[in-house]
Protein backbone atom coordinates (compact mmCIF):
# COMPACT_ATOMS: atom_id res chain seq x y z
CA UNK A 1 0.00 0.00 0.00
CA UNK A 2 1.63 3.42 -1.03
CA UNK A 3 -1.68 5.48 -0.16
CA UNK A 4 -1.12 8.49 2.25
CA UNK A 5 -3.56 10.14 3.80
CA UNK A 6 -2.99 13.90 5.14
CA UNK A 7 -5.82 15.42 7.78
CA UNK A 8 -5.24 18.86 8.18
CA UNK A 9 -7.88 20.65 10.68
CA UNK A 10 -8.11 22.22 13.62
CA UNK A 11 -8.31 21.54 17.08
CA UNK A 12 -10.96 19.33 17.39
CA UNK A 13 -12.29 18.73 14.26
CA UNK A 14 -12.49 15.31 14.68
CA UNK A 15 -8.80 14.15 12.83
CA UNK A 16 -7.89 11.77 15.55
CA UNK A 17 -11.52 10.23 15.04
CA UNK A 18 -11.15 10.10 11.40
CA UNK A 19 -7.52 8.52 11.35
CA UNK A 20 -8.45 5.77 14.27
CA UNK A 21 -11.64 4.96 11.65
CA UNK A 22 -9.28 5.00 8.88
CA UNK A 23 -6.44 3.22 9.89
CA UNK A 24 -9.19 0.17 11.88
CA UNK A 25 -10.94 -0.45 8.29
CA UNK A 26 -7.15 -0.79 6.96
CA UNK A 27 -6.54 -3.23 8.85
CA UNK A 28 -9.51 -5.24 8.87
CA UNK A 29 -9.98 -5.01 5.29
CA UNK A 30 -6.08 -6.27 5.39
CA UNK A 31 -4.45 -3.60 3.09
CA UNK A 32 -1.79 -2.43 6.08
CA UNK A 33 -0.78 -4.91 9.02
CA UNK A 34 -1.39 -2.76 12.22
CA UNK A 35 2.64 -2.90 13.28
CA UNK A 36 2.95 -1.38 10.18
CA UNK A 37 0.73 1.86 10.24
CA UNK A 38 3.09 5.25 10.69
CA UNK A 39 1.35 7.84 12.11
CA UNK A 40 2.84 11.54 12.37
CA UNK A 41 1.61 14.26 14.56
CA UNK A 42 2.98 17.26 16.34
CA UNK A 43 2.20 16.29 20.70
CA UNK A 44 3.68 13.48 22.25
CA UNK A 45 0.16 13.60 24.18
CA UNK A 46 -1.65 13.26 20.79
CA UNK A 47 0.31 10.44 19.52
CA UNK A 48 -0.25 8.76 22.79
CA UNK A 49 -4.06 9.32 22.14
CA UNK A 50 -4.02 8.07 18.87
CA UNK A 51 -2.29 5.20 19.67
CA UNK A 52 -4.99 4.26 22.76
CA UNK A 53 -7.67 5.13 20.12
CA UNK A 54 -6.58 3.02 17.24
CA UNK A 55 -6.14 0.46 19.31
CA UNK A 56 -9.57 0.95 21.02
CA UNK A 57 -10.97 1.11 17.50
CA UNK A 58 -9.57 -2.36 16.71
CA UNK A 59 -10.80 -3.53 20.00
CA UNK A 60 -14.29 -2.82 18.85
CA UNK A 61 -14.07 -4.49 15.69
CA UNK A 62 -13.22 -7.66 16.80
CA UNK A 63 -9.53 -7.18 16.14
CA UNK A 64 -8.21 -8.12 19.25
CA UNK A 65 -4.50 -9.53 18.12
CA UNK A 66 -4.23 -6.61 15.30
CA UNK A 67 -5.13 -4.33 18.78
CA UNK A 68 -2.27 -5.97 20.49
CA UNK A 69 0.39 -5.79 17.49
CA UNK A 70 -0.79 -1.76 17.78
CA UNK A 71 2.55 -1.55 19.77
CA UNK A 72 4.82 -2.47 16.73
CA UNK A 73 3.52 0.73 14.61
CA UNK A 74 4.80 3.77 14.53
CA UNK A 75 2.98 6.91 15.72
CA UNK A 76 5.19 9.52 17.10
CA UNK A 77 5.71 13.15 16.45
CA UNK A 78 6.76 14.51 13.72
CA UNK A 79 10.23 15.40 15.64
CA UNK A 80 10.62 11.71 16.65
CA UNK A 81 10.17 10.31 13.22
CA UNK A 82 13.08 12.33 12.35
CA UNK A 83 15.18 11.50 14.76
CA UNK A 84 14.07 7.90 14.22
CA UNK A 85 15.30 8.10 10.39
CA UNK A 86 18.16 9.92 10.94
CA UNK A 87 19.17 7.01 13.38
CA UNK A 88 18.49 3.94 11.09
CA UNK A 89 19.86 5.78 8.01
CA UNK A 90 23.05 7.00 9.59
CA UNK A 91 25.15 4.27 8.34
CA UNK A 92 23.99 4.58 4.47
CA UNK A 93 24.60 8.50 4.96
CA UNK A 94 28.06 7.55 6.28
CA UNK A 95 27.15 9.48 9.68
CA UNK A 96 27.46 7.93 13.17
CA UNK A 97 23.90 7.08 14.12
CA UNK A 98 24.44 8.92 17.66
CA UNK A 99 23.17 12.70 17.63
CA UNK A 100 22.97 15.66 19.74
CA UNK A 101 21.15 18.76 19.84
CA UNK A 102 22.48 21.73 18.50
CA UNK A 103 23.72 24.66 20.79
CA UNK A 104 22.22 27.92 20.15
CA UNK A 105 25.17 29.28 18.24
CA UNK A 106 25.24 26.28 15.73
CA UNK A 107 21.82 26.27 15.08
CA UNK A 108 22.00 30.22 14.56
CA UNK A 109 25.52 29.86 12.37
CA UNK A 110 23.32 26.80 10.56
CA UNK A 111 20.30 29.15 9.96
CA UNK A 112 22.60 31.90 8.66
CA UNK A 113 24.74 29.73 6.07
CA UNK A 114 21.19 28.38 4.52
CA UNK A 115 19.42 31.90 4.61
CA UNK A 116 22.85 33.13 2.31
CA UNK A 117 22.27 30.93 -0.11
CA UNK A 118 18.68 31.39 -0.78
CA UNK A 119 18.55 34.43 -3.69
CA UNK A 120 14.97 35.83 -2.44
CA UNK A 121 16.47 36.07 1.53
CA UNK A 122 18.48 39.02 -0.27
CA UNK A 123 16.66 41.97 0.67
CA UNK A 124 15.81 40.45 4.55
CA UNK A 125 19.67 39.42 4.83
CA UNK A 126 20.67 43.11 4.35
CA UNK A 127 18.96 44.57 7.39
CA UNK A 128 18.00 41.20 9.85
CA UNK A 129 17.09 43.73 12.63
CA UNK A 130 14.42 45.50 10.94
CA UNK A 131 12.81 42.06 11.39
CA UNK A 132 13.37 41.31 15.07
CA UNK A 133 16.61 39.00 14.46
CA UNK A 134 19.31 40.67 16.28
CA UNK A 135 22.36 39.80 15.17
CA UNK A 136 24.83 37.23 17.08
CA UNK A 137 28.33 37.22 17.77
CA UNK A 138 29.49 35.22 15.10
CA UNK A 139 28.44 36.50 11.71
CA UNK A 140 29.45 34.60 8.57
CA UNK A 141 29.15 35.87 5.25
CA UNK A 142 29.43 33.77 2.18
CA UNK A 143 33.39 34.71 0.82
CA UNK A 144 34.43 36.07 3.79
CA UNK A 145 35.94 34.83 6.71
CA UNK A 146 34.09 34.53 10.02
CA UNK A 147 34.38 37.63 12.02
CA UNK A 148 33.67 37.48 16.36
CA UNK A 149 32.23 41.11 17.85
CA UNK A 150 33.12 41.41 21.63
CA UNK A 151 31.41 43.93 23.68
CA UNK A 152 32.90 44.95 26.88
CA UNK A 153 30.63 46.05 29.55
Amino acid sequence: MTQLSLVPAGAGAGKTHHIQETLGAWVESGEVAPGRIRAVTFAEAAAAEMRDRVRNELMGRGRLHDAMEIDRAYMGTIHALGQRLLTEHAFAAGRFPESRLLTEPERDLLIRLEMHRCEALEPLMEDLGRFGYLPSETTYRPGQQTRTHHSTR
